[in-house]
């Protein structure tokens, strides 16, 4: 499989307080994000239904584009004891089109809400303890751990919907979100459930608690416990479970400019699945105008082959990736 990534047009955010909208109170600080993005991808003769050479499948490859846009505003309010209110609401539309083979999901667009969501931290008001040690947020917003191996992405896409690489879409449908975080502690609790597609609805939904003890401003150790579960039919499955899990980040600061991070998870779900993963990293950001970016990352699965007491099956995969960098200098 060959494919190109999208190309991403966007407008940064700036640093700058604008003035409120007509309308709304003097002490509101509020952001329009927009951005855009467009792609090529392929599938190289991987499509393969039949690899025996004496029953050939035919040529399986194919091509198509997606694009995708994403626009909203941002705000947040400051109250008299210095706490702040905050939310935000985004819309996203994407489309694929050019023919993509089955397993994409036809031709297809469309556009819906992405971010509305609602929060509140607590500012200086809680005085020694530090600046915004609670923070609340309830809504429709992306929630992710670590760098993402277990959640990261909390929408569905293809389908009816479009954009099946594009991935424009991460909120997720509900998400509810507590932090307390008393000088170098984090402690999370969450409660989510997945946006999934409409032909696709399983009901998909999770619980858990994550703790970070940073050691310094660059190196981060974390443990997060997890508890999924689906509808009856995804559950017979394996889909229900928990996952216990484990991570280490480690950031080295300029001028060396090099990343670590270590994650692995464990799931258990009694008698119907167990599996572990892990994976590495290692980058090295080069510290030149358009700053490239060189990384090796090693990702390790391993689960209960269905059906069997012991057989296992394994899947491996290595990722060698050379990201150029900020089109922008500087």
């Amino acid at each position: 499989m060959h494919s190109w990534r999208p190309c991403r047009l966007g407008r940064r955010d700036s640093s700058a307080a604008a003035p409120p909208p007509p309308g709304f109170p003097a002490g509101l600080d509020w952001k329009f994000n927009f951005s855009a993005g467009w792609g090529s991808f392929g599938f190289a003769n991987s499509l393969y239904t039949n690899p025996k050479p004496d029953e050939p499948s035919g040529d399986q490859s194919d091509n198509w584009f997606e694009g995708s846009i994403t626009a909203g505003i941002s705000a947040e309010y400051a109250l008299a004891n210095s706490s702040q209110i905050y939310g935000k609401v985004s819309g996203v539309g994407e489309r694929t089109y050019g023919t993509p083979p089955s397993l994409v999901g036809d031709d297809h667009s469309s556009f819906d809400v992405e971010d509305l969501y609602i929060g509140w931290r607590s500012g200086k008001m809680l005085g020694d303890l530090g600046e915004n040690v609670l923070d609340f947020t309830v809504g429709r917003t992306q929630y992710k751990i670590g760098h993402g191996m277990l959640l990261w992405d909390g929408s569905s896409e293809g389908g009816s919907r479009g954009g099946y690489w594009t991935n424009a879409r991460k909120a997720f449908e509900f998400a509810a979100i507590g932090r307390f975080k008393p000088g170098n502690h984090t402690v999370e609790a969450f409660y989510l459930k997945r946006d999934e597609l409409p032909e696709s609805k399983t009901d998909s939904k999770l619980w858990g608690l994550n703790y970070e003890y940073a050691f310094s401003e660059d190196t981060v150790l974390g443990a997060t416990y997890m508890k999924w579960s689906a509808n009856h039919e995804c559950s017979a499955t394996g889909r229900s479970g928990c996952v216990r899990r484990a991570r280490l980040h480690r950031a080295v600061s300029k001028p060396e400019s090099a990343l670590f991070e270590l994650e692995y998870a464990k799931e258990d779900n009694g008698d119907a699945l167990d599996s572990e993963a892990w994976n590495a990293l290692v980058a090295y950001q080069l510290e030149t105008p358009w700053k490239p970016k060189i990384s090796y990352r090693y990702a390790f699965f391993e689960g209960d082959k269905p059906g069997t007491a012991e057989e296992r099956s394994v899947r491996r995969a290595v990722h060698r990736v050379l990201r150029l960098g900020h089109l922008v200098a500087g």
